[in-house]
């Protein structure tokens, strides 16, 4: 599925997107006010814009991500079970990179590509996290796993 806006992509009410694959495409952001609310079936998740945030919330397991790229604005991913990636390609770019693994792991299985420019990342999880920043320094406000 994709769904593409010329402007933001929002959230309105607690609808839930659900799809295999899904693919969000927002120029001016995906989820600015309010986190997208998903349910990923198995499949990966392809964002981007170009300003905003990308602000989604995978609601009942893991959310396998393919491309999440903001390219002037924080990314937000949030979901139930653990942040794994797609393939060795995938990516999380933005500002701020804000990840949260509910009662999972972040690139526990392979490490989790990002790029957090010259901003900042904050990482919580239960299990492990294993990141790798891509191109220059990586500027940490907070990183937790709680194992």
């Amino acid at each position: 599925m994709t769904l593409k806006a010329d402007g933001a992509i929002e959230q309105v009410s607690d609808s839930v997107i659900t799809a295999k694959r899904l693919s969000l495409e927002g120029d001016d952001g995906i989820g600015n006010n309010l986190p997208i609310l998903i349910d990923l079936q198995g499949g990966a998740l392809n964002a981007s814009a170009a300003g905003g945030r990308i602000n989604i919330r995978e609601l009942t397991g893991d959310l396998i991500v393919s491309q999440i790229v903001n390219t002037d604005g924080d990314v937000i991913l949030n979901t139930a079970g653990s942040i794994v990636r797609f393939n060795a390609d995938a990516l999380v770019q933005g500002n701020l990179v804000d990840l949260t693994a509910r009662t999972g792991s972040i690139g526990a299985a392979a490490p989790l590509r990002i790029d957090t420019g010259s901003a900042s990342l904050v990482a919580w999880a239960v299990g492990s996290i294993s990141l790798i920043e891509i191109d220059g320094d990586l500027n940490i406000i907070s990183v937790i796993s709680t194992t």
